[in-house]
């Protein structure tokens, strides 16, 4: 049986309804590599999934489509069309150069992406080019999502932009190029250990994750267009002198120090492995739905502990956070919306409770592209509204209740 996940985000507002455009923590992201199984991964706890990666050739393709037959590709669909999750292609950095540089190239790349994604009833593209180091690649990469934007947007099909944590990298991503996007997703891991001359430390510190957001935001993009990552693995550094380190998942760390605490983010003795224990994966979530940013993401998703260590998963540590955070916001009182409510009946329906007699409230229900999967107006109510399930969707919802001049905004969870 699914869990339930129910949190209520209460907001009082003046203007309309439809005012609200942006929500909050409503993203659970997480990347499937396209080189090992999934079939540890619990895509019933997430909104959306990237597949890793399609590569583009210099003439503007990609990858045949019969190579995307594989297991791996199919199980990943399968899971996703299941458990009523987004499902989004993420192109990788290879020839990205040599066909970013070409107009023909870059036309026919969109083209072939938004038939690909028609054909594999997919939800959307992630760009993921990495290494942008030129002023001629920031001109190429503005290019290619403009091409990208009609071509997708004209099918209403979702882009998304995954970028690195700060200037070093980040300079080189054009910010129009990157307002196309309908929200970026940062890159907040391998900060040591991924070069000559890296510092021995944590890779995806606390502090790593407040710099990215410090840089986002003051490069002019709402947090509420902002995806936070999250590393599921570690760094192995041979010295305290820092350098080069080996990768490993967290998986594999916790199998070889079973007995670590949740607030360890280091391995024992000298081992010298630093990662994102429990106790931080916790903290970077709760401050990203205090700070009101668009969610988190994960890489990768099949590095998370399993099987005999699934009690230690930090995929479960970030939704049972999400719950947490979300109950605290919900325990706010902002004038009379204390009394107002949003549950589930379990595989019956969604009830709403709401908090004094009003003329007229109209009750409107999207998923998290923004599209409206229910809309009622109900006159003179003054208790209870009952949605059967049957009128709903499946998978994350977004709630939005107008009565008078108050709105109350929550999100909901249709397994």
């Amino acid at each position: 049986m699914n869990r339930l996940i129910i949190c209520s985000f209460l907001c009082a507002l003046t203007t309309s309804l439809f005012a609200q455009n942006n929500y909050y923590c409503t993203k659970v992201a997480g990347y499937i590599p396209n080189y090992r199984t999934s079939s540890n991964v619990d895509y019933s706890k997430l909104t959306h999934a990237f597949f890793a990666f399609a590569i583009p050739t210099p003439e503007g393709g990609i990858t045949p489509f019969q190579s995307w037959e594989n297991n791996y590709f199919k199980y990943f669909k399968q899971q996703c069309e299941q458990h009523g999750v987004k499902k989004i292609i993420s192109i990788g950095s290879t020839n990205f150069p040599a066909m970013a540089n070409d107009a023909a190239a870059r036309k026919k790349f969109a083209d072939t992406i938004t038939k690909f994604c028609l054909y594999h009833s997919l939800d959307g593209v992630d760009i993921d080019w990495e290494g942008l180091q030129s002023s001629q690649e920031r001109t190429n990469y503005q290019l290619v999502m403009e091409e990208l934007h009609a071509s997708l947007k004209a099918e209403n099909l979702l882009l998304i932009s995954t970028v690195f944590y700060g200037h070093y990298w980040g300079q080189w991503f054009p910010t129009e190029g990157l307002m196309l996007a309908d929200w970026l997703q940062i890159m907040i891991y391998d900060q040591t250990g991924t070069w000559n001359t890296s510092p021995f430390g944590n890779h995806s510190s606390f502090q790593h994750f407040k710099d990215a957001e410090t840089y986002w935001v003051g490069r002019g993009f709402e947090k509420s267009k902002l995806v936070m990552g999250l590393p599921f693995y570690g760094y192995k550094f041979n010295s305290t002198s820092g350098g080069l380190a080996t990768a490993y998942t967290y998986n594999t760390i916790v199998e070889k120090f079973p007995d670590m605490l949740p607030s360890d983010n280091q391995t024992p003795g000298d081992d010298l492995t630093v990662f994102n224990g429990p106790d931080l994966i916790r903290q970077k979530v709760a401050y990203a739905v205090e700070n009101r940013f668009a969610g988190v993401m994960v890489w990768e998703m099949t590095q998370d502990a399993h099987g005999a260590n699934a009690s230690k998963s930090l995929h479960k540590v970030i939704i049972d956070q999400l719950e947490s955070s979300c109950n605290q916001i919900a325990s706010v009182k902002e004038r009379s919306m204390e009394h107002w409510s949003l549950t589930r009946i379990e595989n019956q329906s969604l009830i709403i409770d709401v908090p004094y007699t009003s003329r007229s409230i109209l009750v409107t229900i999207s998923d998290l592209t923004g599209k409206v999967v229910f809309q009622k107006t109900y006159n003179n109510i003054s208790a209870v509204i009952d949605i059967p399930d049957t009128e709903l969707t499946k998978g994350l919802l977004i709630v939005n209740v107008g009565l008078d001049y108050d709105v109350f905004v929550g999100k909901v969870l249709i397994p």
